[in-house]
């Protein structure tokens, strides 16, 4: 393996999840018969519609015309539409127990840190804030920002730039392995992270959870 100067984590999957129960829970306060599945119909329908946010301005309007959406779908009144509001997704994210341990091991070997998430939202940064995980990264890209996705090439230069890196300096970890295969392309170290494992699978790139950096950036 080359000489690796900077690890770079997917959010979703990778150092967080969602609480996708306790999301339906929260809007079925408003709509008895919402389910995920329209929830997210409606979200890229309106994301298709006008674009997903590239700053937190146009984040705001995304939501407004999302929840406009979501309470015409399911006839919510206008006193509890502006009560849908208050509902931030990030109070139904957790973070995975081996993320803190993984990027306190990073710096301790003085590598540099960045986060590359196709989440369709510019809150990527806030995200992290309110997990108290961004003092330990030195850069975060989400896809609707810089206006590409994994696994286009495109979307790991654009992140190797900003930490002054090479991509063969890189070791990249995600749960899709089609963004594991965009970060071999362009010459990076790639690991796929399946927490449906039980064990690592080292010598082909997947790894059971975070506690496998000890092994990987010796």
């Amino acid at each position: 393996m080359p000489k690796i100067n900077a690890v770079i984590f997917d959010r979703d999957g990778v150092l967080t999840y969602f609480l996708f129960k306790k999301g339906v829970k929260a809007i079925a306060k408003y709509a008895p018969e919402f389910t995920l599945e329209e929830g997210m119909r409606i979200w890229w329908m309106i994301g298709k519609l006008h674009g997903f946010p590239k700053n937190p301005e146009e984040e705001a309007l995304f939501f407004e015309q999302f929840w406009q959406a979501l309470a015409h779908h399911y006839t919510i009144d206008s006193e509890r539409k502006a009560e849908l509001h208050h509902v931030n997704y990030m109070e139904f994210m957790e973070v995975f127990p081996d993320t803190l341990p993984a990027l306190a091991l990073c710096k301790q070997k003085n590598m540099k840190v960045g986060v590359l998430s196709n989440f369709p939202l510019a809150s990527l940064q806030e995200s992290l804030q309110r997990f108290k995980l961004d003092a330990y990264i030195d850069e975060a890209i989400s896809a609707s920002v810089i206006g590409t996705r994994k696994p286009e090439p495109e979307a790991y230069l654009a992140l190797c730039r900003k930490l002054s890196v090479d991509p063969g300096e890189c070791v990249f970890f995600d749960d899709e392995q089609p963004c594991v295969s965009g970060a071999s392309a362009v010459g990076m170290t790639a690991y796929q992270v399946d927490r449906e494992q039980e064990k690592h699978d080292l010598d082909n790139r997947i790894i059971a959870n975070l506690h496998a950096l000890e092994l990987i950036i010796k």
